[in-house]
């Protein structure tokens, strides 16, 4: 989507960056600047810059279930499935509060799954 028009602005005294995003917003536009890309300014609508950021979220989701470590811990004395649910509290939450990882119960060795961070089983203290 293209728009033109003009826009007369009289700034006196303000930082040029002040002033761009001032005439953008007044256009119903944002930048992004890259510094990655020989200080390229992007220039683009609202609802860009929100697809950009949830592609951007939804990538870093995708990598965080990358990085599970999955343990076996065998449970001695408890119940397995009492000691999980209280075990869930310490499994790191996305952006929409969903857990990244599981902790599943094994009744047959009576023993715990644990799919989590590393971070994680550091807070459970579990030795892996």
């Amino acid at each position: 989507m293209t728009s033109r028009g003009r826009s007369g602005v009289d700034f006196k005294a303000v930082p040029w960056n002040q002033a761009f995003t001032s005439i953008l917003r007044n256009q119903g536009l944002t930048y992004e600047p890259n510094p990655w890309d020989g200080g390229i300014i992007r220039v683009m609508s609202m609802e860009d810059q929100e697809r950009d950021l949830k592609r951007k979220a939804n990538e870093v989701s995708a990598d965080q279930w990358k990085q599970l470590t999955t343990i076996v811990i065998p449970i001695e004395y408890g119940k397995p499935k009492d000691i999980a649910d209280n075990l869930k509290d310490f499994l790191t939450k996305d952006k929409d509060g969903k857990q990244i990882g599981s902790i599943k119960v094994d009744e047959h060795s009576n023993s715990l799954i644990v799919s989590a961070l590393r971070q994680d089983l550091d807070q459970i203290d579990v030795h892996y």
